[in-house]
């Protein structure tokens, strides 16, 4: 407790000077009722030790109150024994009373009212954890108004899964991150509708002095610098409400990071609402600038939380068409109508998409001219659930990273992806398949790999052990299917055993045609003749067990060979090297999946190369290398290659078999028959 007690008043340093002299007041009343409950003479390091400071301080804490006594009491100093304080009972009582009236007035003569405020600000912005003698000891109030105190606070946390704890250790709060927040902001807000109507000017006046009482001087400064540009960003012109609701988030959330409180998250089996992450590419560059700034580190929680936080007030990545540059208007133009024509799903007429494309892509390019590169914290989940968008995306962004001298990363094309897959989703509400196994381990793969197989390659399939199971929110799956009994009533559920038969994966068929008859599904052209994989792939372009051990000796044999055929430009090995260094192009099922730009090919093809061993390729090991070229003029065909290949790669028994293989034309046969058409 003295502990806590010695901190609270060295952080108080770094404070307003007042609050310095308030806290150094606190101390002295607090050794003067150390020194009237003690009837002999104590040491002066006796209270140094209780008040954590040195006997010099005690001294001098000494000399000041003997100063402030007229004779009726004194603090006695005896050689060899230590400090006493004489006088009547009566005098000392009379003492102890002009100490509260001479000492420090705003801190030890708070109203109830601002004394809460205080314990609020103290517990739940400084995250600090304090007994009730402590606070008596600060606020010079008996522990029964503390109490009453107490009560209060836990009256407004009613309801509001944030409770107040308190036990031997002290008074400290529980609850989740989120909550924490949203309970401090109704705090802060109660605060500011008991202030008398006023105009807009003198209400935000309010707000101001209310931040100056709760919040850090750095982090208002810092949410001062960030606040203005946000509006600007707002996608409608915002109510005084939203304002302060945005202005007071912020101060919450950045106050909480800065003590060292992260938001936490359950597992979350999709991710949650694309069109929250429009708003996720500014809450990256915001946590960027928050390292920058105040030194502090975001981890991907803490960034999504932020991201619904800033969609929730609207603010999403837009410009005006006045700012905007004729010629990236023009190409952002281009981008969407060839991502239409791709998809064969026409996004031109999508005004969202294509104004926060302007908005993406201007500080975007600007950003990269600089060299200034943002992370993705979702990377791997948008690669996972849109692998075939986020492919495309890519071929796409290679006329831009031209025009432009710019080179994007993988990082880029994630946040170019969620763009699109969010205009997507207006048009082809994508299915979410849950798949639940006893332990999400071995048997989840299995199944998983027999259902991404069979069923389309856009869907978005993902596993989920039993246990988490029961505490996600499931209100955004379309079909759950389940290898152990479930407990769940709001859908119906598909059971399977761990080797799906037959007769389960028609069960599985049919609820999915059923389930997918109103809705278009991005996938593959189903035509009756060859497969686009059938079509690019030819004999001469499949190379088994190469014995070649780095990944570099792989990309300067596809070269050489693809240069010496004719199939690609001088460029081309440039190409892609620099895709490499974009970012990963290796799955976890043993593949890589190299590709270059197709400004360097001359015809398209798809070439395979198998090898011996396994060789390090990015974080993976890898035994299987599919080289996918499309050149300009079958650009078209993208979506329908890499929807047809990752029916394929997905799946490590397919995989390790065509790895296995020893004749090519077996292996375009077990190709063409695993590819559906």
């Amino acid at each position: 407790m003295v502990e806590k007690e010695s901190v609270y008043y060295n952080e108080s340093v770094k404070g307003k000077g007042d609050m310095d002299m308030n806290k150094t007041d606190a101390r002295r009343f607090h050794l003067y009722k150390l020194l009237a409950e003690e009837l002999d003479y104590r040491p002066a390091n006796f209270f140094s030790n209780q008040l954590s400071v040195s006997t010099k301080t005690i001294y001098d804490d000494v000399a000041f109150l003997n100063g402030a006594m007229d004779g009726t009491t004194c603090i006695e100093k005896m050689p060899r024994k230590g400090l006493l304080l004489k006088g009547s009972a009566q005098a000392k009582e009379i003492f102890e009373k002009k100490l509260i009236e001479q000492l420090s007035p705003r801190h030890l003569s708070f109203s109830p009212e601002e004394r809460q405020r205080e314990i609020v600000k103290r517990l739940f912005l400084q995250n600090e954890q304090m007994t009730y003698e402590q606070l008596s000891a600060d606020y010079v109030v008996s522990a029964s108004s503390l109490r009453k105190d107490m009560e209060e606070i836990q009256t407004f946390l009613t309801g509001k899964d944030v409770q107040l704890i308190s036990d031997h250790f002290g008074t400290r709060h529980r609850g989740e991150e989120k909550d924490i927040q949203h309970v401090l902001k109704r705090y802060i807000f109660s605060l500011l509708d008991d202030a008398p109507l006023v105009d807009v000017v003198k209400r935000m006046s309010i707000l101001e002095d209310l931040a100056e009482q709760f919040f850090n001087p750095t982090v208002i400064q810092f949410v001062h610098q960030v606040y203005g540009n946000l509006i600007a960003k707002a996608g409608r012109p915002l109510s005084d409400y939203y304002k302060d609701s945005l202005y007071i988030s912020l101060l919450i959330y950045v106050q909480r990071l800065y003590i060292g409180c992260h938001t936490t998250k359950k597992k979350q089996v999709f991710i949650e609402n694309v069109t929250y992450m429009e708003s996720y590419l500014i809450a990256v560059e915001l946590s960027e600038w928050m390292h920058h700034t105040l030194g502090l580190v975001l981890e991907k929680h803490d960034i999504e939380y932020l991201s619904s936080l800033l969609f929730a007030h609207d603010i999403k990545p837009v410009l005006e068409m006045q700012q905007a540059h004729p010629e990236n208007v023009q190409i952002v133009k281009q981008l969407i109508k060839k991502m239409s024509h791709m998809l064969e799903v026409d996004l031109q007429h999508d005004s969202h998409l294509f104004h926060v494309l302007i908005a993406h892509m201007t500080t975007m390019i600007y950003r990269l001219k600089l060299g200034i590169t943002l992370t993705n914290p979702l990377l791997e989940s948008i690669k996972r659930q849109y692998s075939v968008l986020f492919n495309i995306v890519w071929y796409l962004m290679n006329d831009i990273e031209e025009t432009y001298d710019i080179q994007l990363n993988d990082h880029d094309i994630s946040f170019l992806t969620i763009h699109f897959q969010v205009s997507i989703e207006k048009k082809i509400p994508m299915n979410k398949i849950l798949i639940v196994c006893e332990k999400a381990l071995a048997t989840s793969e299995l199944i998983y790999n027999r259902i991404k197989h069979a069923l389309p390659a856009t869907n978005m399939i993902e596993t989920i052990s039993l246990s988490d199971f029961y505490q996600n929110n499931l209100d955004e799956v379309d079909l759950i299917i389940s290898s152990v009994p479930l407990t769940y009533e709001k859908q119906p559920v598909i059971y399977v055993s761990p080797l799906v038969t037959e007769s389960e994966m028609m069960c599985i068929k049919k609820q999915y045609d059923e389930m997918s008859q109103s809705k278009l599904i991005l996938k593959p052209k189903q035509t009756k003749s060859e497969t686009k994989l059938e079509k690019y792939l030819i004999k001469d372009n499949i190379f088994l067990h190469k014995a070649f051990k780095t990944k570099d000796q792989v990309l300067d044999f596809f070269s050489e060979e693809a240069y010496q055929r004719g199939l690609v430009t001088g460029e081309f090995r440039q190409s892609l090297y620099e895709r490499e260094a974009m970012g990963e192009t290796s799955l976890y099922t043993g593949v890589a999946i190299p590709h270059a730009s197709s400004h360097t090919m001359r015809q398209s093809f798809i070439s395979i190369v198998s090898l011996t061993h396994k060789i390090q390729w990015g974080s993976n090991k890898v035994q299987l290398i599919i080289f996918i070229g499309v050149a300009e003029k079958d650009i078209n065909e993208i979506k329908d290659v890499f929807a047809e290949l990752y029916q394929l790669i997905e799946k490590k028994s397919y995989v390790e078999h065509i790895v296995s293989m020893t004749d090519t034309s077996d292996l375009l046969m077990f190709i063409n028959e695993n590819t559906p058409v």
